[in-house]
């Protein structure tokens, strides 16, 4: 589930509070007092090092997650419709290309 800035907040939050201090919670994260503050204010552009410091980390649509979320499922379709040596042909090479294969198989 992708989590809102409130609740990005919160776990920062909360991280902050387990580690002892936010400059504590900073120090694990490798960044500075001010940077942990500014993003206890807003929620928005957490480095990933402090997310991951407080349990969350970023998908490849840039959504924030909690540790253990498996994140969107992918579903890639193609469909290849071929006639004939030379459609097939085409066809596989087509798969191959899409599925990052330099050769077509054998």
């Amino acid at each position: 589930m992708q989590l809102t800035a409130r609740q990005i907040r919160a776990r920062i939050a909360a991280a902050a509070q387990e580690a002892g201090t936010s400059k504590a919670l900073a120090t694990a994260a490798g960044m500075s007092e001010s940077r942990v503050s500014k993003s206890l204010r807003s929620g928005a552009h957490v480095p990933d090092s402090l997310l991951a410091a407080a349990g969350m980390w970023r998908d490849d649509q840039g959504d924030v997650r909690l540790v253990g979320d498996p994140g969107p499922a992918r579903v890639q379709i193609l469909v290849v419709q071929a006639t004939g040596v030379a459609g097939v042909t085409a066809a596989i090479a087509l798969a191959s290309a899409a599925l990052g294969r330099e050769e077509p198989p054998s």
